[in-house]
């Protein structure tokens, strides 16, 4: 619910600044130059925040191997692979239509979530001895 709540309102944030939510117009707002606006980039920050928490990512991943080890293994499963295909598909069309990959910081920074959540999740996996958890960890 929190994921969804910080997802949301950022949505309505860039909403209120942009006056549309299709990435299209998006990235044709990016290209205009109204990327320096601060309700603008507070929207995307919330935006990020939640997608972070969807897909575990650091340093939005600590719910996820509790969750993991408490649930039956065919919800967990469901966890581990539903909730990110759905998200990596939203993802992957926001960078599709929206011309946000040209943009270098938006690279780096998601380049340096990447690198951290996989050298994190793999190092605090490695003290595991519950598989469920470490799965968790690993996801």
């Amino acid at each position: 619910a929190a994921a969804s709540s910080f997802l949301l309102f950022g949505m309505a944030l860039v909403y209120a600044q942009s006056g549309d939510l299709s990435f299209v117009a998006l990235g044709k707002n990016l290209g205009d130059g109204m990327l320096n606006e601060p309700l603008l980039l507070a929207g995307f920050g919330l935006m990020i925040v939640g997608l972070g928490f969807k897909l575990s990512l650091v340093p939005f991943h600590l719910w996820t191997p509790d969750v993991y080890q408490g649930a039956p293994a065919p919800v967990s499963t469901f966890l581990a692979t539903a909730s990110k295909i759905a998200i990596f598909g939203v993802v992957m069309r926001l960078f599709l239509y929206a011309p946000v990959g040209d943009s270098e910081a938006i690279r780096v920074v998601l380049a340096i979530i990447a690198f951290a959540s996989i050298i994190f999740g793999n190092l605090m996996a490695l003290s595991q001895t519950n598989i469920k958890r470490l799965l968790g960890y690993s996801s």
